[in-house]
């Protein structure tokens, strides 16, 4: 940038007199950083900081949503072969500015009640009143899509590990890794395929560990305690012949396990497909959980821990384990000095799969707890029986808020109880924009009268009052 005084040389410019910061701009250059987060434009998968890839915003195909641009390879040069990136970015607003260079342009992000505050920085995405955090019984709703476990890497010991085997041969153990962590409120699941896939490659008398790494671990633990799992907790699958197996759960700190599924019903690898399991760690990061299931009762994918029964599971309970993110672990070695070796290479590794906090829906209408403004589905809207203490309006028409049509009573009116940036209605919150709520009285009505199916009616008392139908039997 150039300065001129028009060559008036007896009128010089004194630069320390200029307001530098007055002058403003977006920059689209690759080497800037849009959203001063210190990451450049060029390395930034989300370079204007509004939530949404890079990839998605330019209208390119990233179904999996890693902020990257889907293909089939890369060429020499870097470049993504066998799919449709680098053509022009959108610009949907026609601003002259892509949208993925343009902080709230952000087509990728649904706005669920329609505040002007996009659900991943919505903390109240039904606009019901009560905090996303309260109805999924989570610390974040934004859940990642599935994503695969990709390779494994050999941990050795060396000695033990001739090409990709597991272990070579009796009286040795060996470790891998798997390339994805699992991370505080996600889950990694074991499909009947990928169980049955393991069960297969198996060597005869050998048995193969699954869990997270510990803090404690080295590869030169065998079959020994601690195992090297964070809180002893592990899926187990034994193979004795290629007609006899076991799976079961395991919590080796207090010595307890699910109740096995045995051979009668394992009696052979191809018996695993209807079988699927899970390891996740809570929102918290403190509790580690895994269970098993026939696929037909229970799926991983979907059902929290909560609904599964109590003899197909295990947690190590609140241990304090502070896990952001945690290696996940496999061991394998010998039951007897006939025991066959296992060859990882013959295990598809990628069909393990990890998934984001598995998310309440209470009366299971499709429609997860926190975008469902009647979470019970006994009729009567949450903000009702959760007591909101607000100015409240009809729910309008739509299908996926899991009401019916016109509802009164159901949403807050943001006319008269406006919402701020971050989704919540101030008028809820203990200082604006803060995100806690003032009203205690709202998280214990919502989980004892909004999740029980139970209706509210109103009686004539001195002034209406909605009462649960439980009281009047009392």
């Amino acid at each position: 940038m150039m300065l001129s005084n028009g060559g008036d040389i007896s009128a010089p410019i004194d630069a320390d007199e200029v307001d530098w910061s007055q002058i403003y701009g977006v920059s689209t250059g690759c080497a800037s950083d849009v959203d001063g987060d210190g990451i450049p434009n060029s390395l930034d998968t989300d370079s204007d900081g509004d939530d949404c890839y890079d990839a998605n915003e330019a209208g390119f195909t990233d179904a999996n949503e890693d902020g990257m641009v889907d293909g089939t390879g890369i060429d020499a040069d870097g470049l993504v072969t066998g799919g449709d990136g680098y053509g022009t970015p959108e610009d949907t607003d026609n601003s002259d500015t892509a949208d993925h260079l343009e902080y709230g342009v952000a087509e990728c992000l649904p706005d669920t009640d329609n505040d002007g505050v996009y659900d991943p920085r919505d903390l109240d995405d039904d606009n019901d009143g009560i905090l996303d955090t309260v109805e999924c019984n989570c610390t974040d709703t934004n859940v990642k899509a599935p994503y695969s476990a990709g390779g494994f890497t050999l941990e050795g010991p060396a000695a033990n590990q001739t090409g990709t085997n597991l272990f070579d041969a009796a009286g040795q153990h060996g470790w891998l890794s798997i390339d994805e962590p699992l991370g505080a409120g996600q889950r990694l699941v074991l499909s009947g395929a990928f169980l049955a896939d393991v069960a297969d490659a198996m060597g005869d008398q050998s048995i193969v560990f699954i869990g997270l790494k510990d803090g404690a671990w080295a590869n030169t633990i065998g079959n020994a305690v601690p195992f090297g799992m964070e809180g002893g907790m592990m899926i187990n699958i034994y193979r004795v012949s290629s007609t006899n197996f076991l799976m079961y759960g395991n919590n080796l700190a207090t010595s307890t396990t699910t109740t096995q599924v045995i051979g009668t019903h394992l009696y052979n690898a191809s018996q695993f497909l209807n079988y699927n399991a899970f390891i996740e760690v809570t929102s918290d990061g403190n509790n580690i959980r895994v269970g098993h299931a026939l696929t037909n009762t229970h799926d991983a994918t979907t059902e929290t821990y909560a609904d599964w029964g109590s003899s197909i599971k295990l947690e190590s309970g609140d241990q304090g384990f502070g896990i952001t993110e945690l290696d996940v672990m496999v061991k394998s070695f010998p039951l007897s000095v006939d025991a066959g070796t296992t060859d990882a290479n013959d295990i598809d590794w990628e069909q393990l799969t990890y998934y984001g906090p598995i998310l309440l829906d209470t009366d299971k209408d499709g429609i997860f707890n926190h975008l469902d403004l009647d979470s019970d589905a006994d009729g009567c809207p949450d903000a009702i029986e959760a007591a909101v203490p607000t100015v409240l309006k009809s729910s309008g028409e739509s299908d996926t808020d899991g009401i019916t049509d016109n509802t009164d009573n159901a949403v807050i009116n943001t006319n008269e109880a406006p919402v701020g940036v971050n989704g919540f209605a101030d008028s809820l919150e203990t200082a604006t924009d803060n995100g806690i709520a003032k009203d205690a009285f709202i998280e214990s009505n919502y989980t004892t009268y909004a999740l029980d199916s139970l209706p509210m009616v109103v009686v004539a008392l001195s002034s209406p009052k909605f009462i649960e139908m439980e009281e009047i039997r009392r």
